[in-house]
């Protein structure tokens, strides 16, 4: 009976799946950036194409937070374009930015998502889908 072969993984590949996994451009995953948080403490209604837009710096803030005021300075930014920018994953820089709402530090100037709008635009969906029946 011959033994199994073990998988050998090139080392170019173990070290991308590294760099994946430890939040590259810092080193930590990203849960360790949000101190855990899955979700933002408050619902500002924060989506892909909300824009931020910096308002005014607290007292002591992270590398990351000091980077999405940075970012934000001067001009409007959406939560993906900061996602892109600073290399973390969309949900870490919700939480991060609703953190800056939250002290007055970023204001969110673009699109807000209106509930009571995407309901009229999917029951708007459901009778045409209804009438191409």
């Amino acid at each position: 009976m011959s033994r199994p072969r073990s998988a050998t993984v090139p080392s170019d590949v173990s070290k991308a799946n590294s760099a994946q996994w430890t939040g590259a451009a810092h080193g930590v995953r990203p849960y360790l950036l949000t101190r855990g948080r899955t979700e933002p403490d408050q619902d500002y209604g924060l989506c892909l194409e909300s824009l931020l837009t910096t308002r005014a710096a607290p007292g002591l803030l992270s590398p990351e937070d000091d980077a999405v005021l940075r970012f934000c300075a001067g001009t409007a930014l959406s939560i993906a374009e900061l996602a892109s920018l600073m290399g973390q994953p969309v949900q870490v820089i919700k939480i991060l930015a609703a953190e800056l709402v939250g002290a007055g530090a970023l204001s969110i100037t673009g699109h807000q998502p209106d509930p009571a709008g995407d309901e009229q635009l999917l029951g708007d969906v459901l009778v045409g889908l209804r009438n191409l029946a």
